[in-house]
């Protein structure tokens, strides 16, 4: 077995699989739920994201899962790697999955980072927030470092206090689209492209906080349903 590593952290899970294109966000969803959710399962906030399927540069199928505390980390490690797993319609082996440790970073090495005064965000895959009931596939400055601040108080010993209107973070640039994500039984649509946050503060303790933030969401995702492999995101 992987040793346990430091948290947050990224596994990938390989995959002995041929048919990506009939291989759906929820089964990849169902299957994350039945590995990690014990006492999770109602959360609101999930201690862990995963992404679609993708090719890796090998040309095998994989999925990443990120983590973001130790228990959940250890329990993935348990019963990721043994029995069939079930993935909607297809079953994979044992045999026909391992999983590797692609990056991890503690919470203190998140929060060592070098202030920066501006940020960019690569949307990876569709993105939406959840606001007064409604999706809304806008990643403002509020939407996005208010998402990350929420899951860094909750899973994080480190503290930290942003405040985005108080710092006047706001998009300074951004390139992308809309696309639609059909997940069970409604659509969803979400941003990807790319989005530059900048800061009017200079204080430094105020921008390693929004720096903090923009590291972590590599690993945590951001906006809504990132259990469903939306709002994957990478930084700049």
């Amino acid at each position: 077995m992987v040793p346990t590593p430091d948290v947050p952290v990224r596994f990938r899970v390989h995959l002995d699989v041929v048919d990506l294109p009939f291989f759906r966000p929820e089964w990849i969803h169902a299957r994350v739920a039945r590995w990690l959710d014990d006492d999770e399962h109602h959360a609101s906030r999930k201690p862990y994201a995963v992404t679609p399927l993708f090719r890796t540069d090998d040309g095998s199928a994989a999925f990443d899962v990120n983590v973001l505390t130790v228990p959940v980390a250890r329990r993935f490690l348990e019963r990721a790697t043994r029995g069939a797993a079930r993935f909607g319609q297809v079953t994979v082996g044992a045999r026909d999955r391992r999983v590797s440790v692609v990056e991890a970073v503690s919470w203190q090495g998140l929060a060592s980072a070098d202030p920066q005064s501006t940020w960019t965000f690569e949307f990876l895959t569709p993105t939406t927030f959840r606001t007064q009931g409604r999706y809304q596939p806008l990643p403002v400055a509020g939407s996005v470092f208010g998402h990350l601040r929420q899951v860094w108080r909750r899973f994080s010993p480190i503290p930290i206090d942003v405040d985005v209107a108080a710092a006047g973070v706001t998009v300074v640039d951004l390139e992308g689209r809309v696309e639609s994500v059909p997940l069970r039984s409604e659509v969803l649509r979400g941003f990807v492209g790319t989005v530059t946050y900048a800061a009017a503060a200079d204080d430094p303790e105020i921008l390693r906080g929004f720096t903090m933030l923009g590291r972590l969401a590599a690993f945590s995702g951001v906006g809504s349903r990132t259990t469903y492999g939306m709002g994957v995101t990478r930084i700049r």
